[in-house]
């Protein structure tokens, strides 16, 4: 059996679905391809230098991204996201401490 090859060039995310029915029982494969920035996927790191129970950061994603932040150990850690804007976010922690936002 060979194998179905697929190429899509797209301006935005989308949901795609290909299907192939054989002798036997359907094939139907799903997934939401995202849309690279750039040369790839962007993602923006970051660092709080100072500690702080509130950042406020900058990025150029033109998007509202998602955000994992750890502590300067590497433990992750749960703040509030406020979206301000497509470029601006600020997240707000129940204490202050140093570390990295990774978004993207």
């Amino acid at each position: 059996m060979n194998p179905i090859v697929l190429e899509l060039s797209v301006e935005k995310s989308i949901d795609v679905s290909v299907s192939k029915s054989t002798d036997v029982m359907p094939i139907t494969i799903g997934m939401t391809i995202p849309v690279p920035r750039g040369d790839g996927f962007a993602t923006f790191i970051y660092d709080q230098m100072s500690p702080s129970d509130e950042w406020v950061i900058d990025h150029d994603l033109n998007c509202f991204p998602s955000v994992t932040v750890v502590d300067s150990a590497n433990n992750v850690v749960i703040g509030n996201v406020l979206y301000v804007t497509d470029k601006q976010l600020i997240v707000t922690f129940v204490g202050a401490f140093s570390g990295k936002a990774f978004i993207n």
